[in-house]
């Protein structure tokens, strides 16, 4: 909203302060201010971006010098004045807990008085008695806010809430689909999301993008060409594996079901997703520990399967050493062991290079050149021989 300077004196009985004063207050203690713009002869107006939450009580002129007079201290020309209403009980041990820091009964008394609020506060206990213009002080946490953002939320300590995981009780729908998850990826499959939009289906939506009319049926149907498009890519994969599952709702005539279905090269099912009647702790998901984001190369990838005999252990070791220092700054990932046999006293050891760049296509003749002079320096690593 906008209102002016001289606009707010009119409700105030003390003097305003200075203008830029005046700003600062309203933007850490309740509302931004976008502009204040100069109308001369000693007036500004100010535009105020008022939050939906308190678009009731701070929407007018009265609301807005409210809340700079409870700011400041200041006092109304014409008090708030209201009946006992809607009651808001809470513990002052609570408000504490939740802001994080100990909340004073003359804290909270120095809150409500700058508002006019009406209250009671009997040792721990407290009663707010909630104004007509506050209807959005419903609960507790509403009133944790009231006060933080009054005594200011650079008195309130930055600490990350203890939360006791196992104590929680979810949802038996959310528990269902979490520990099947959980099963899955144990078995090696990755998570896919697919549309629920569809060109086939039982039903049609009002109107979905251009060959997408419908809502999906099943799962498996978006699976597999999910399945096909990671097929290709499969050697970049986390394990260099493609298989794939998908947990989501499917819309049919009888109505929503929610399922599950995966994807591998040997196998492909579908199934409604098994629900108990009663909800629980989540299972553990192990992390990926120390990873870090890397961008995806929107260019294709080469292929080079390299294979060597080695004589022993040790010069299986020097072989993995220099392909880890090869592969690190010149492939896409690190080398892959994919075959290995003995034979007259030697092992035979395959490995899969990935060659990918992100800025161009890569040439046979790029991968060659890069390659080469790895192959000529096997024959320099004793106990390696080349295949």
């Amino acid at each position: 909203m906008k209102i002016t300077y001289k606009k707010l004196q009119d409700y105030i009985v003390e003097p305003l302060p200075a203008v830029d004063v005046l700003r600062e207050q309203i933007i850490f203690h309740a509302f931004e201010v976008e502009s204040v713009d100069d109308l001369g002869n000693g007036d500004w107006e100010l535009d105020v971006k008022v939050l939906p939450d308190r678009a009731h009580d701070a929407k007018d002129e009265r609301g807005m010098a409210r809340e700079v007079a409870a700011l400041f201290g200041f006092t109304l020309k014409e008090p708030d004045v209201y009946e006992k209403g809607e009651t808001v009980a809470f513990s002052i041990a609570k408000v504490s807990a939740l802001l994080g820091r100990e909340i004073s009964p003359e804290e909270i008394r120095k809150g409500f008085d700058a508002y006019h609020y009406q209250y009671e506060i009997a040792g721990d206990a407290v009663a707010l008695f909630v104004p007509p213009w506050r209807t959005d002080i419903k609960n507790i946490h509403d009133v944790c806010d009231e006060l933080g953002r009054f005594l200011g939320y650079n008195t309130i300590p930055a600490a990350v809430p203890v939360l006791d995981a196992t104590a929680v009780q979810h949802a038996p729908e959310y528990v269902a689909i979490m520990n099947k998850k959980k099963e899955l990826i144990e078995r090696g499959y990755h998570e896919v999301m697919t549309y629920s939009l569809t060109r086939k289906g039982d039903l049609q939506v009002a109107k979905g993008p251009k060959g997408k009319d419908f809502l999906r049926t099943d799962l498996l149907t978006g699976l597999r060409a999910a399945y096909v498009l990671n097929k290709q890519n499969e050697v970049l994969l986390p394990n260099s594996s493609a298989n794939i599952f998908e947990i989501g709702k499917v819309f049919k005539v009888s109505g929503e079901e929610l399922h599950v279905a995966w994807i591998d090269a040997k196998d492909e099912h579908e199934e409604v997703l098994e629900i108990s009647a009663q909800g629980g702790a989540l299972p553990v998901l192990e992390k990926p520990k120390n990873t870090v984001f890397q961008m995806w190369s929107p260019y294709p990838f080469i292929v080079r399967d390299i294979a060597a005999w080695v004589d022993s252990e040790e010069a299986g070791r020097a072989l993995q050493e220099q392909l880890t220092a090869f592969t690190t700054l010149h492939c896409a990932r690190p080398a892959t062991l994919f075959d290995t046999f003995t034979k007259d006293g030697r092992t035979s050891v395959a490995y899969r290079l990935i060659f990918q760049a992100s800025d161009r296509t890569l040439s046979d003749t790029d991968v060659s050149n890069i390659l080469d002079p790895l192959l000529a320096s096997f024959g320099s690593v004793q106990g390696v021989e080349l295949r």
